[in-house]
């Protein structure tokens, strides 16, 4: 029984207060999911190629499914990118009552697998993931488990303080430094000197440390526009 529907089930008072809670609740869970910070994560999948198809087509599934079906649009259910679809048909797992981190959707992937330039043997996809407050690491650990592949991210979250990849090496995910300018553009940055080149060229000043920039910035009064972040290099396991 929908307890949204008006007319067919609200026939006493006690009924309607009932539907009247629970309409309430509900639109207090619709607004806290569109009040979550966004965290964007590009992920590359990469491995020996007949394993990387494998897990590629099952994507493509999941991604092509018909969710018509999905009346509610409330939730995530009739969206076919909600990665509770990937839970629930790659997985295995109930997407309703299992505790991975799902809550969001694929963004983007890539229409086709490319060739690694590591061997001929094996082969990579990147997509990208729109998820609430954090990635969805946990996800992605147990996808890379159960194909047997490798997965490299990159999550940035600003609101949360994340800024996170598992690439140690910098072999996809070259970034170590992010200068955010709300008066301008974004930067990424490879390494501490080309952080610092950029802090110099809005300053004047040029930081020999990390921890020298917030000092800088404070006393150009830049404190509400320039912000600056090092990524902090983590595990895949670590969730």
């Amino acid at each position: 029984m929908n307890p949204w529907l008006v007319g067919t089930w609200a026939n006493t008072l006690e009924q309607r207060k009932t539907r009247f809670l629970l309409w309430n609740l509900h639109c207090l869970i619709y607004n806290f999911i569109e009040m979550a910070n966004r965290c964007i994560t590009d992920l590359l999948i990469i491995g020996e190629r007949t394993k990387v198809e494998i897990m590629f087509n099952d994507f493509q599934k999941v991604l092509q499914a018909d969710r018509s079906y999905e009346t509610d649009h409330t939730t995530y259910k009739p969206d076919a990118e909600w990665l509770g679809y990937v839970v629930s048909d790659m997985l295995g797992q109930d997407n309703e009552k299992t505790s991975i981190h799902c809550r969001g959707s694929i963004e983007y992937m890539c229409d086709e697998i490319m060739p690694s330039e590591e061997s001929d043997d094996m082969a990579q996809f990147t997509l990208t993931t729109d998820t609430a407050w954090s990635d969805a690491r946990e996800l992605f650990y147990l996808l890379s488990e159960k194909y047997d592949v490798k997965v490299f991210f990159y999550a940035d979250e600003p609101g949360m303080g994340i800024h996170q990849t598992n690439d140690a090496d910098g072999r996809f995910f070259p970034t170590r430094y992010v200068l955010e300018d709300e008066s301008s553009d974004t930067s990424y940055c490879d390494d501490f000197d080309e952080l610092a080149e950029e802090i110099k060229a809005i300053t004047g000043e040029k930081p020999k440390t990390f921890e020298e920039i917030e000092g800088i910035i404070e006393r150009h009064e830049l404190d509400d526009r320039l912000y600056g972040y090092e990524i902090e290099v983590v595990s895949l396991c670590d969730f």
